[in-house]
């Protein structure tokens, strides 16, 4: 059912291998929550939205905390783009009546804002909506030429270089189909520059057999050592990169960008015409990527046990969790008076 609603919404990429996102290990214990809203048509109930969060518990105590753990917004709300933001109010409204301490979820809304402070708005609650604009996805032309042609000039002139020294120097070979067990991959992920732990590494790894249409390469050297790996997944004529380990202390060398251009040249040859990066990416790539706009959205309890969640979270969100830093920004707003603040 959550297959064919998302499709009727154009939001395939929600539900399809839906399971690598639930899976997802995490700094805390989390539980899976849907929440499915509903309306009469006709004298009959459809649905109208579907919301995926995550419950956040600590030491089997569940907090009251519900999350979207999902940064490019595409797959926590499915509903008609019109109706996304008032479905995600009312599904906050549904879990703070069940007694929620604070629910934070960012979603693709096309610009939409929530028009008045919600009406079910009460003395002790916080609402915040925060839009950005972030770099979407690449397209991609018919050719790897045309695609480079269409990327800034300097950011260019890097992919050729990196990856030409990277052919010059290492002798480096691309897989587009990489063959590597378990325990390669976590000798790799120690030599990496931001290794991971062990069970993120191994869940990587593991999660791809899952995928209807999975992505594994790698480089390697000339002596056939790992130099760079990147994992993700196909949809239709999209492709994720869903993420990616290079190796360290090579210097001269952007083992990354190099990665990154055999990734785009092969997903080319594959006939996808657009690539995403989860989480997003710091790089200067990013220019070239097509815009979209994300509605941030949180709903805080004033008391003390969610005072309590955001001092933890202060020590625990990395500063790029664009989400995260609602929950650590001091709420001084009038209570019950939704803030929209656009960046």
């Amino acid at each position: 059912m959550l297959r064919e609603f998302a499709a009727a919404c154009g939001q395939q990429e929600a539900i399809s291998d839906i399971h690598y996102y639930l899976d997802k290990p995490g700094l805390l214990s989390r539980t899976p929550v849907l929440v499915v809203l509903r309306r009469s048509m006709d004298g009959a109930e459809q649905v109208a939205a579907a919301v995926l969060l995550f419950q956040y518990k600590i030491a089997g105590i569940p907090l009251g905390v519900y999350t979207s753990n999902d940064r490019s917004g595409r797959r926590t709300v499915i509903s008609q783009p019109e109706d996304r933001v008032t479905m995600a109010t009312q599904a906050a409204k549904y879990l703070f009546d069940r007694g929620a301490n604070c629910v934070m979820l960012s979603l693709r809304s096309d610009g939409l804002a929530p028009e008045s402070t919600p009406a079910h708005a009460s003395g002790d609650v916080s609402w915040i909506f925060r839009q950005r604009e972030i770099p979407d996805y690449l397209p991609l032309r018919t050719t790897y030429d045309e695609t480079l042609a269409h990327i800034g000039k300097r950011t260019r002139t890097h992919m050729r270089y990196y990856r030409r020294r990277a052919e010059d120097l290492l002798h480096c070979s691309f897989h587009p189909e990489l063959t590597i067990d378990e325990d390669e991959l976590l000798s790799f992920n120690h030599q990496c520059m931001y290794p991971v732990s062990d069970q993120v590494a191994a869940w990587r790894l593991r999660a791809l057999q899952y995928f209807e249409r999975p992505i594994l390469m790698g480089l390697r050297d000339g002596d056939g050592r790992l130099l760079s790996v990147l994992g993700g997944r196909r949809l239709g004529v999209e492709s994720d990169l869903l993420w990616q380990m290079n190796h360290r202390d090579l210097e001269g060398q952007s083992l990354s960008l190099a990665m990154r251009t055999y990734f785009i040249e092969h997903e080319i040859s594959q006939q996808a015409r657009r690539v995403y990066l989860d989480g997003g990416s710091s790089h200067s790539l990013c220019h070239s990527f097509a815009r979209g706009t994300i509605t941030d959205f949180a709903v805080i309890r004033r008391t003390p046990l969610s005072f309590l969640v955001r001092k933890i979270a202060r020590s625990l969100i990395p500063v790029d969790n664009d989400l995260g830093r609602l929950l650590t920004e001091e709420v001084n707003t009038p209570v019950g008076e939704p803030v929209l603040r656009t960046n």
